[in-house]
């Protein structure tokens, strides 16, 4: 092995931590992607909030539909998903192979399918957000009401 260039070495080094890398954070994400989608749709793209604002939008000339935000990020999510079972089978496969250029091969797929998980938690975080945003705004006017409610009810009859 000591005639292989230092980045063939260094493959065969992590080569299984790449390929279990790669295959637990699909399994993850496979395992996930229902209940991020379903919890997305019904905390967030099912409120009025969201859904009158997406109306006002399509007022002002935007062409876009209420979920197609939803439908996008899932088919991102199973983008990651199959990118990242795409690099496992990469790194149990040619990765075996003692040549420069299929370690870049895996390297690189590795570093994409990576990035594409990145950025899903990028948008799965962004999508938290504006459901806890959401949520604040209708604790606020539930209390808002609430205290409205008290203070007529407290106010002097005439």
């Amino acid at each position: 092995m000591e005639s292989l260039p230092k980045m063939v070495v260094y493959h065969h080094e992590f080569r299984t931590a790449l390929f279990l890398s790669s295959l637990t954070l699909s399994t993850f994400l496979f395992t996930m992607k229902s209940f991020i989608i379903q919890t997305m749709k019904s905390d967030v793209y099912d409120k009025d909030h969201y859904q009158n604002a997406i109306a006002e939008r399509n007022q002002h000339g935007e062409k876009k539909g209420f979920y197609s935000s939803l439908v996008n990020f899932s088919s991102f999510m199973t983008l990651a998903i199959s990118m990242g079972i795409f690099n496992a089978f990469l790194q149990i496969t040619l990765g075996y192979f003692d040549s420069e250029i299929l370690v870049w091969v895996c390297l690189s797929s590795t570093i994409i399918s990576w990035g594409i998980v990145a950025w899903v938690l990028y948008l799965v975080s962004t999508n938290m957000t504006s459901m806890l945003a959401i949520a604040e705004d209708l604790a606020v006017e539930k209390y808002e009401r609430l205290t409205q409610e008290e203070s007529s009810d407290n106010s002097p009859k005439a």
